[in-house]
């Protein structure tokens, strides 16, 4: 017989939410989290699921590993998890050290956080999500970060993901000119509590910081350590992607 969430138990570490040990699933847990997803995604939609979208990036595995990231599969996870108590990575959780050791070298890892831009350029299948995100952001003059976000399914969407992204009450727009493609491949040293570079230099030693000026883009971490968010296509997914388990408090309920 399987397992089910609730049979575990998710505590944070020290002063930060992320997951002692190990933030990447593995094992028993990361087997049961692969069901549970597996199982909502492909769940017809007039029961709640999506119909076996291959949008969110999820590998299929025989051995119920989670491969893959994308943020329509960080979003669902996240939402899989929140009832426990736990919740998948912001980019701030992804400049934790542990999280940074955990990915280094080995895998990407999508931000629960989508960035838009005032332009008209970009990837003509994020053109439906992007209309809907600019009616609940607004002014564009500044590149927007948006978190608090949930994925469902749109079966309605002729030329898009047949997904659509909509606010939650957690819904967070924030304003951010370093988004912005003019910073394109600088390198920074440091992060602020968002997560995101403070010291950027076009020359000098650090990590790289990735922008474009796509009206809409994905914001990730890479085996580089470098912060990207000048990939538009939302769906790409391979084996290397990730999600890291954060934790909603500092000290969570059963799941």
């Amino acid at each position: 017989m399987g397992k089910d969430l609730s049979e575990f138990v998710f505590l944070s570490k020290g002063a930060t939410n992320i997951v002692e040990s190990n933030p990447i699933p593995s094992g028993a847990f990361e087997q049961t989290l692969y069901d549970a997803v597996r199982k909502r995604i492909n769940a017809p939609i007039d029961q709640g699921g999506f119909g076996g979208n291959e949008s969110f990036g999820l590998i299929d595995s025989d051995e119920k590993l989670l491969r893959g990231s994308t943020p329509f599969l960080q979003f669902l996870v996240d939402e899989t998890l929140e009832p426990y108590g736990a919740r998948t990575a912001l980019l701030q959780d992804l400049q934790d050290p542990r999280a940074l050791e955990a990915v280094r070298g080995r895998h990407y890892v999508d931000a629960r956080k989508i960035v838009l831009r005032g332009t008209n350029k970009g990837y003509e299948k994020n053109t439906p999500i992007f209309n809907v995100l600019k009616e609940h952001v607004g002014d564009l003059s500044t590149s927007v970060r948006v978190s608090g976000l949930r994925v469902v399914a749109w079966s309605e969407d002729e030329t898009g993901y047949k997904l659509k992204l909509v606010p939650t009450g957690e819904f967070k727009v924030t304003r951010d000119d370093r988004l912005d493609s003019k910073w394109n491949e600088y390198k920074f040293t440091k992060t602020d509590a968002d997560g995101m570079p403070v010291d950027l230099t076009k020359n000098g030693n650090g990590r790289k910081w990735f922008t474009s000026d796509q009206k809409l883009s994905r914001l990730y971490l890479n085996r580089n350590l470098y912060v990207i968010s000048n990939t538009e296509v939302l769906a790409y997914s391979n084996e290397d992607g990730r999600v890291v388990v954060s934790s909603r408090v500092a000290s969570a309920p059963n799941f």
